[in-house]
């Protein structure tokens, strides 16, 4: 069974990486075309579509993935899909009266695209949840991937046509989720006829309340430890720093992206009928992070200064500042959000959500302190990083200890401080020569892949 969930991860992996090529190429263009600026305010505009999203799909692709009646997922899916068409009509009158009071007009000017997006990225990851449903990873791997190449490839040609660079972003995301989202539609018709004998219920929603609200608190509150902390950067800094807080953040989040989808997807489908399998393919990602991936954010947290002006342009030449105190938190990060499902899996999100919001706001309220008492912004975003810390060491230990699995992970610390110890020892002591430092990592990964390899030949032949 181990080396099923492995292939499903290592299919689910492919797409990711995929993805992770098609970013690293087009990052140094994008940054060439657009301004951290430029990148600010559409970040800042894009927070009320990520405030958005969860209120209109009430988070239901969770549920869709998991094992539920095909009658009953298509009784789901259409009420659901109503139930969100009505929330955008409300929160179009909602957000252009509250713009229109607060005399905001990008807000208004950019109204449709900020509604558009959360609607078309909720009937995206619908799709992708019902493909985990049917157990077709290879279609969500297709998919994603081909979502990520379109995004990046719109956003260039129209950053390059257009002067208008919101508008270019925005569209760079709406567009591919669009025709994804009617590609879906056609292989649902043919695999399970998803639009035969569809009908609208809200008995069928209440059986899933405690989720419902559980889980779209929990993704509000999500906000409030990093999105929401881009309104006060713009307000007490600058458009510049937002614009490089999320390049930042963007940049971070790129091995979470890789890792923690495939074993959330895995997760929420496998879980309940192989916990102990499921549990050794985690540790077996883990490991790999461990040794492929915590090599390069060391590496990169002593030759960013030299590296980011090469790669993103000068005007990006600040980007090291930030990228090294979110450094931390955002690897922490790559565990904390794998284990994500297994609080909607052990029906615990009353945890996920009290610990989303506690911390969430300690984040918001620090940094705002702090900006608001006129503390450098890179000393407000140092505070942020060790509540951010504190926050996805908790998530974990809590789940992991509540799973009664956290003794499968002792050898996985283990390796986790003897390899941050020694990467940091060695990339300390070359940090001037950035050629040995170069050699060293190759060296580094090189070993990491040889001991991965033999741990797994190991387990598989148990």
């Amino acid at each position: 069974m181990i080396k099923d969930l492995l292939k499903h991860n290592i299919l689910l992996s492919a797409g990711a990486i995929i993805a992770l090529l098609i970013n690293i190429i087009t990052i140094p263009i994008i940054t060439r075309i657009y301004t951290p600026s430029d990148i600010g305010i559409f970040a800042f505009l894009h927070i009320f579509s990520i405030a958005l999203f969860p209120i209109l799909s009430m988070r239901m692709e969770i549920i869709f993935a998991q094992k539920i009646d095909l009658s009953e997922l298509k009784t789901l899916f259409f009420t659901t899909v109503i139930i969100g068409i009505i929330f955008s009509f409300i929160s179009s009158i909602i957000l252009f009266l509250s713009a229109n009071y607060l005399n905001q007009p990008q807000l208004i000017n950019y109204l449709l695209f900020i509604l558009l997006l959360p609607l078309l990225s909720t009937y995206f990851e619908y799709g992708l949840g019902i493909l985990n449903h049917l157990k077709l990873y290879k279609s969500i791997a297709i998919f994603s991937t081909i979502g990520i190449f379109l995004q990046k490839l719109i956003q260039i040609v129209l950053g390059m046509l257009m002067e208008d660079k919101t508008s270019a972003i925005f569209l760079s995301y709406c567009i591919p989720a669009f025709v994804l989202v009617i590609v879906m539609s056609f292989v649902f018709n043919k695999k399970i006829n998803l639009f035969k004998n569809m009908k609208f219920d809200l008995n069928t929603i209440k059986k899933y309340s405690n989720h419902i609200f559980y889980r779209v608190s929990y993704s509000l509150s999500n906000l409030f430890k990093d999105r929401l902390i881009i309104i006060l950067i713009i307000t007490f800094f600058s458009a510049q720093l937002a614009g490089l807080y999320t390049q930042a953040i963007g940049l971070l989040l790129i091995p979470a992206a890789i890792f923690s989808m495939p074993i959330k997807t895995i997760i929420t489908r496998e879980y309940q009928d192989n916990s102990n399998n499921t549990i050794d393919m985690i540790a077996i990602i883990y490991n790999i992070i461990i040794f492929t991936i915590l090599p390069f954010y060391i590496y990169f947290f002593f030759q960013s200064s030299f590296l980011f002006p090469l790669i993103f342009g000068d005007e990006w030449s600040e980007l090291s500042s930030v990228f090294n105190i979110l450094m931390i938190p955002m690897f922490i990060l790559i565990f904390s959000t794998s284990l994500d499902r297994l609080y909607d899996v052990l029906k615990v999100q009353s945890y996920a959500f009290f610990f989303e919001l506690f911390f969430g706001l300690l984040c918001f309220g620090g940094f705002f302190v702090m900006s608001y008492m006129n503390y450098e912004f890179l000393d407000a975003l140092k505070v942020n990083a060790i509540i951010l810390g504190l926050f996805f060491t908790t998530f974990i230990y809590f789940i992991l200890n509540k799973a009664q699995k956290i003794y499968r992970f002792t050898k996985t610390f283990q390796y986790f401080i003897y390899q941050l110890s020694f990467c940091y020892l060695i990339f300390l002591t070359f940090k001037e020569n950035i050629l040995i430092s170069t050699f060293l990592l190759m060296l580094i990964l090189l070993f990491g892949i040889i001991l991965i390899k033999n741990n797994l030949k190991n387990l598989l032949a148990r």
